[in-house]
């Protein structure tokens, strides 16, 4: 009988092969990974301005509370030297009288618009607090997510060298001719033995004929399949990998 089982295990190792390599693809190109990455870029970004947000509000805070206080002043000092007696002139007492309404007028505008920013601090501090929350969150992910796809490309990598060793050592059992004969047609069709089960080529899933069959099964030379050009690995033939 012709064993044809070594091409076999040869095609399963391949298969396996080529598995693995696409799972690596697909982990390199981590779709999902630069999304997420994405996302805390932008989270950071956000976070970066609200920061700067924050700091111009406060700072226009103090500005704010350093003219009530100007003001305040302004208007203190109005009112001392409009009832300490020391002005006599009724115009210049006319004038003092209006300049500490003026301060008083700016007070209560500047006191509104304080509290006005103190709103806009609270809320952009409310925010600050949010997107960090959310960049933490997302932070973590990303971290479990690297571990997660370095623990499974060190495990793919482990696992395609163990299988390149056994398409080595397997190639080297085969037969020359065989060999070549079986990666041209692997080369060609992307696989170069395929399994013939209730008359019909696994390969191409084409039915076939019955004289190709038994020739198939006799073992005694290697059948191709008509249709595709496979090797034809006949049931009676296959072994456990």
């Amino acid at each position: 009988m012709l064993d044809l089982s070594s091409l076999w295990k040869l095609e399963k190792n391949h298969e396996s092969l080529y598995s693995m390599k696409n799972e690596m693809k697909l982990l390199q190109e981590r779709t999902e990974f630069h999304k997420l990455e994405k996302k805390c870029q932008e989270l950071e970004e956000r976070h970066e301005n609200l920061l700067i947000k924050m700091k111009e509000v406060r700072l226009h805070l103090r500005k704010l509370e350093q003219e009530v206080d100007t003001h305040k002043e302004k208007s203190r000092m109005a009112e001392l030297t409009l009832y300490n007696g020391s002005v006599k002139d009724l115009k210049q007492l006319e004038h003092l009288e209006k300049e500490k309404e003026y301060h008083r007028n700016l007070i209560d505008v500047l006191e509104d618009k304080i509290i006005d920013s103190m709103g806009i601090s609270e809320d952009t501090e409310s925010r600050i607090d949010e997107i960090y929350r959310l960049l933490s969150e997302s932070k973590g992910d990303l971290v479990e997510k690297q571990n997660l796809i370095d623990e499974s490309s060190a495990k793919l990598k482990n696992g395609m060298e163990v299988l390149e060793k056994t398409i080595e050592n397997l190639e080297g059992e085969i037969d020359g001719a065989r060999l070549s004969k079986y990666n041209d047609i692997r080369k060609r069709k992307g696989s170069g033995i395929a399994e013939m089960k209730n008359d019909v080529c696994n390969g191409c899933h084409m039915h076939i004929p019955e004289k190709i069959v038994e020739k198939a099964r006799q073992g005694k030379a290697v059948v191709t399949c008509e249709n595709c050009g496979r090797i034809l690995y006949g049931v009676l033939e296959q072994e456990d990998i």
